[in-house]
C-alpha cells in the first residue's frame, strides 16, 4: 500500500517540479566541471532523464532514497582539502534540500546578514557573491577605512558542528522527516574510506562533526552557524566581509582592527573553530594598511589597481593549457569514443570559450584595463601553439581520422543493430552481435 506522506516540509523536496529545477542545476554545473568523470556522469543521466527523476522521486516518496557510493577524495595540488564525490542521484536529492531549506521565510534571514557572501543566493534587496564582497570592500576604504587584519577559519567543513546547526533549522522546521533527510544528506558514508592513508581518513568520518566539503549543504550549514558571527563583528566602525572560511576586518587604526579580530577569535572558539593569526607559522593571516598591496577572495588590491590575482590568472592559462594539450594527445584511429568527442578540437575551443567568458565575467568589476590585454595575448599564444601542433598531426592522418578530430561524427562510428535475413521464410529475423560504439 503506497505510503501517504503528511509531513509538509519533506513533501516538498519529494515534488516533481522541485527535483526537475534540482537536477538542472546540477546538469548546468555539471557541464562546467573540470572533471571529465563528473561530465560524462552527468551525460549518461541526461539520457535517460525523464526515468531517472522519476526513479528518485519513487524512492523519496517511499522513504528508501540512500545517500551511498560517495567516494573520498582529497582535492588540490598545494593546498590538501578533504572533498565527497557523490552520485548525482544524491546531488540532486541535496540541492532540492537546499532550494527548500532557502525558500524557507525563517531560514531566510541566516542568508541575509550583513558581511556573509558565500554561496549564498542573490535576493532583490541584496546581492550576495564575490562581487558584492569587494563592493562592499571598495565602499569601507573610501568610507575611511585604514587598516585590515584577513584570515581563514581553520578546517572549516571538517569542524562544523552539525547538531549544533540542525537544532538551529528544527526550531523552524519540526517535520521531522526532512530533518532525518538532512542529517543522511551531510552525513554522508564514504565508501573507499579504507583505501585511503591513514591520516587521511580522519576527515571523512563526520559523525556529529563536519560536513562533507563538495555538498551543496555544506556552505548553508557553516553559514547558519556564523549569523551571530556575521552580526556581531559589523558594529562599532568595524566592516568584516566573510566568504565561507575567508573573512577580512575593515577600521580605522590598528587598535580597533586588532580588538575586533580578538572578538572573532572568542565567537569562533563558542562554535568550536578557529583562525589563523599573526603569530601562526602560516600565509593564512595577514594585516597591514590598505595602502599596501593585499588580496581578499582572488582580487588583488594595489594602489588604485584592482585585479585578478596572480594565482587566478595562472590558473586560468594553466587550465587552457591542459585542455588544448588533451585535444591533440587523442588517438582518433579507431572508433569515437565519447572521450574523443568531448575532447575534439570543436569541443576544446567550445570549452575553452565558455571557459574565457565566465573567468572575464566574474572579474567584471576589476579595472586593471592593462591586465586583460596581457591574458589575451598570452592565450593568443597558446592558441597558435596547439593549432599548429594539430595541424601537424591531422595532415599525417585519414580524412576519417581528421573529421573524428574536428568532433564531427561519422555515420559508421554510429551505434548498429543490424538484421539478420534468414533463408527460411518461418524463421524470426535474426539480430546479429551488437557493434558497439560510445558515441
Amino acid at each position: 500500500m503506497t505510503k501517504i506522506i503528511k509531513t509538509i516540509t519533506y513533501k516538498k523536496v519529494c515534488s516533481s517540479i522541485v527535483l526537475h529545477k534540482a537536477w538542472n542545476q546540477i546538469y548546468e554545473n555539471g557541464l562546467r566541471s573540470n572533471s571529465r568523470e563528473t561530465r560524462s556522469e552527468i551525460s549518461r543521466f541526461k539520457e535517460e532523464e525523464r526515468s531517472n527523476i522519476d526513479r528518485i522521486y519513487r524512492q523519496l516518496f517511499n522513504k528508501k532514497f540512500d545517500f551511498k557510493n560517495n567516494k573520498g577524495i582529497m582535492a588540490g595540488k598545494k593546498k590538501k582539502r578533504p572533498v565527497v564525490l557523490a552520485p548525482v542521484e544524491s546531488r540532486i536529492v541535496q540541492r532540492a534540500i537546499l532550494d527548500v531549506l532557502q525558500s524557507n521565510p525563517e531560514i531566510e534571514k541566516f542568508l541575509r546578514s550583513k558581511g556573509s557572501y558565500g554561496a549564498i543566493k542573490s535576493f532583490k534587496d541584496m546581492n550576495k557573491g564575490v562581487p558584492a564582497a569587494i563592493y562592499d570592500l571598495v565602499n569601507a576604504i573610501n568610507s575611511g577605512a585604514t587598516t585590515y587584519y584577513k584570515s581563514d577559519i581553520k578546517s572549516f567543513f571538517t569542524q562544523i558542528s552539525r547538531a549544533e546547526v540542525i537544532k538551529k533549522i528544527s526550531a523552524t522546521i519540526t517535520d521531522q522527516d526532512f530533518l532525518d533527510l538532512l542529517e543522511k544528506a551531510t552525513n554522508l558514508e564514504v565508501s573507499n574510506i579504507s583505501l585511503l592513508p591513514e591520516k587521511e581518513r580522519k576527515f571523512f568520518k563526520f559523525d556529529m562533526i563536519g560536513t562533507p566539503q563538495g555538498c551543496c549543504l555544506s556552505p548553508l550549514l557553516g553559514n547558519i552557524l556564523l549569523y551571530e558571527f556575521d552580526n556581531e563583528l559589523n558594529r562599532n566602525g568595524i566592516t568584516c566581509l566573510r566568504y565561507l572560511d575567508d573573512f577580512i576586518l575593515l577600521g580605522k587604526g590598528w587598535k580597533n582592527v586588532k580588538a575586533a579580530f580578538d572578538k572573532a577569535i572568542q565567537i569562533l572558539d563558542s562554535s568550536g573553530l578557529s583562525a589563523y593569526t599573526l603569530n601562526d607559522d602560516s600565509t593564512k593571516a595577514k594585516s597591514g594598511n590598505i595602502t599596501d598591496k593585499f588580496e581578499f577572495l582572488g582580487v588583488e588590491f594595489k594602489g588604485n589597481n584592482i585585479r585578478p590575482n596572480k594565482d587566478s590568472r595562472t590558473r586560468l592559462l594553466k587550465s587552457i593549457e591542459e585542455l588544448f594539450k588533451d585535444c591533440v594527445s587523442q588517438d582518433y584511429s579507431n572508433k569515437a569514443t565519447r572521450e574523443q568527442q568531448e575532447s575534439s578540437l570543436v569541443n576544446t575551443l567550445y570549452t575553452i570559450n565558455n571557459k574565457l567568458l565566465g573567468w572575464g565575467n566574474q572579474y567584471y568589476f576589476c579595472n586593471d584595463e592593462a591586465i586583460w590585454g596581457s591574458l589575451d595575448a598570452e592565450v593568443d599564444e597558446l592558441l597558435k601553439k596547439y593549432l599548429s601542433r594539430y595541424n601537424a598531426k591531422k595532415n599525417k592522418v585519414d580524412i576519417k581520422q581528421r573529421r573524428r578530430m574536428l568532433g564531427m561524427h561519422l555515420i559508421s562510428d554510429s551505434k548498429k543493430l543490424p538484421l539478420l535475413l534468414s533463408s527460411s521464410k518461418n524463421e524470426e529475423p535474426q539480430v546479429s552481435e551488437i557493434i558497439q560504439c560510445d558515441t
